[in-house]
């Protein structure tokens, strides 16, 4: 037998064959393992079920299992491109930011001095033995424990000295 000009045996045909259904197994194997690439492929079977379509026009259930791998591993690859991204800073801390721009090695202690001195001033509203209660950048009231002041005013200094 020539197949594009080359000379195959039937023992090369049924080799390749063989070779390519033992690597489909494998796959289906594995998509099969994933509870979530399984639901994602009987879900498109029982749509085109839904929809009446001709037994000949129905996806193969191989074919579902395909598509629903390659959508999870897209899925997946989006997932992980946002795990790095870390919320932003809300008002109260890009104001200890500033501060700490200003004086390096203020301690939480003289933070906590210098916000209250600003009590009333727009940013802060009121100060506890407890609680912070500052307005945020969509000027609604937030609060903020004052024990984890030491951690926001590590967290600025972190960043500054990354800088």
């Amino acid at each position: 037998m020539t197949i594009s000009g080359k000379k195959i045996t039937l023992k090369e045909i049924n080799q390749q064959n063989s070779a390519f259904w033992k690597t489909q197994q494998t796959l289906m194997e594995k998509r099969l393992s994933n509870d979530i690439v399984l639901d994602m492929a009987v879900q498109t079977i029982n749509s085109n079920r839904e929809v009446n379509l001709h037994i000949k026009l129905q996806m193969p259930f191989e074919v579902a299992l395909d598509i629903a791998d390659h959508n999870f591993e897209k899925i997946k690859k989006s997932i992980s491109k946002k795990g790095g991204e870390g919320n932003k800073a809300d008002a109260l801390q890009k104001h200890i930011l500033e501060l700490v721009q200003l004086n390096p090695k203020i301690t939480s202690s003289q933070l906590l001095d210098q916000l209250a001195s600003q009590k009333g001033s727009g940013l802060i509203e009121d100060i506890d033995e407890d609680t912070i209660l500052f307005l945020n950048q969509n000027d609604r009231l937030k609060n903020a424990s004052v024990y984890g002041l030491k951690d926001r005013l590590s967290r600025a200094k972190k960043k500054l000295n990354s800088r």
